[in-house]
């Protein structure tokens, strides 16, 4: 059993050594001189897409095609309608000014349009604000204006000097001697704030509420939407995203089953069917995973008697790591025993797998708990080897 838990322990860091944190979304994208591209799209996060786009045309492409984004005008994901579009974003590095082309969500149509641009790593310096990663891009005509707020530790040195007495002594090199303390203290930066005054320096009711507006969505998109009814020549829209309604899919697994108890390993089989539900909305790489099996492990050799059956109900969760055409995954949940003859068990669920072109399903399951209620008659470690296939969306 120590092997088996070794081998399910270097498989878990390959997993979470060399798999992908990305999430491939059906999408068109149209370039810059309108030619649509119909496929897949890897997305980051819910506003994050890649500094140049991997897609596919077809989801089990094992290679995607990387298209700059200087050549790509817009994104539009086909489930929940999000679009990001070309925008200029400049920012600076060691005091040069830097304008780039970036693809940013679009978030307000009109006057004056209002985007959400997820920074790169490297461009991400957090010290308490855990949400500042990100920046607005507000558009109107052909002017790009960005809005962002920066964290800065600043270290100050008084230069009142205090007087330090390392202790009562004749001697003068020991006497007090000056000391300048150096303090940091936090601040954040506000400089959304100074350039929303610029662009709302026509409107005064508008730039009185500059002062006191946080750097949140729920503050900015107001904002922009009340200058943008300033010019109803224009027509103003906020993007509606639509909510992914969940989604369901299901399928049969068969397992070859290992038992060991104690100083005993025995062998058995298992069939059943799986539900998994997916929320979009939460994220789409999480699960809520339902099972139910027919087990049946022998006591002497396979498919011989005497053999003992139950039933395994299992409730729990998976994490896929991406959607690729292999997807690795891991899931923990809890699996309730109830043998026909004998007691039942409450057991703790581990798996390590792969979803293989979104239908096939390979994978190693470990099952055990720290005691049991008739150990002379029920298994207390139950080792799975999968195979299984996946009806409906994945």
């Amino acid at each position: 059993m120590k092997k088996t838990l070794t081998l399910l322990f270097f498989c878990f860091l390959y997993i979470t050594t060399f798999s992908q944190y990305s999430y491939y979304k059906e999408a068109v994208i149209i370039k810059k001189d309108s030619t649509p591209l119909t496929g897949y799209v890897e997305k980051e996060s819910e506003s994050s897409l890649n500094p140049v786009l991997k897609f596919k045309k077809n989801i089990a492409d094992t290679e995607p095609i990387f298209c700059p984004v200087t050549d790509v005008k817009q994104v539009v994901f086909l489930a929940d309608s999000s679009t990001f579009e070309n925008v200029n974003y400049t920012w600076r590095k060691d005091s040069v000014k830097i304008t780039e082309e970036r693809l940013a969500k679009k978030m307000i149509e009109g006057y004056a349009s209002l985007y959400k641009l997820q920074l790169l790593p490297e461009e991400i310096s957090i010290i308490f604000e855990k949400n500042n990663t990100f920046v607005y891009v507000v558009k109107i005509d052909t002017n790009y204006y960005t809005l962002y707020q920066k964290e800065r530790l600043e270290r100050t040195t008084y230069n009142r000097g205090m007087l330090y007495n390392p202790g009562r002594t004749n001697d003068y090199r020991n006497r007090s001697i000056p000391y300048y303390p150096v303090r940091t203290s936090y601040k954040l930066i506000k400089d959304y704030q100074g350039v929303l005054y610029y662009i709302l320096r026509d409107c005064k009711d508008l730039s009185e509420q500059v002062k006191n507006l946080k750097f949140l969505d729920n503050q900015i998109i107001p904002l922009i939407c009340k200058l943008n009814g300033y010019h109803p020549e224009v027509k103003s829209t906020t993007v509606k995203i639509k909510k992914e309604k969940p989604w369901i899919s299901h399928g049969p697994v068969i397992s070859a089953l290992g038992i060991d108890r104690f100083d005993e390993k025995f062998v058995g089989a298992n069939i059943g069917y799986q539900l998994k539900i997916v929320y979009p909305n939460l994220n789409e790489k999480v699960s809520t995973d339902f099972g139910v099996f027919f087990d049946r492990w022998y006591e002497s050799d396979f498919g011989k008697k005497p053999y003992n059956d139950f039933i395994r109900f299992y409730l729990g969760g998976t994490y896929r790591f991406n959607n690729n055409a292999i997807s690795p995954f891991m899931s923990i949940g809890v699996a309730y025993h109830a043998y026909l003859k004998n007691p039942y068990e409450v057991m703790a669920s581990g798996t390590l797998g792969v979803i293989l072109y979104k239908r096939t399903i390979v994978s190693a399951t470990i099952e055990g708990m720290p005691g049991s209620i008739l150990p002379e008659m029920t298994p207390p470690t139950n080792l799975f080897f999968n195979l299984g296939y996946l009806f409906g969306k994945n």
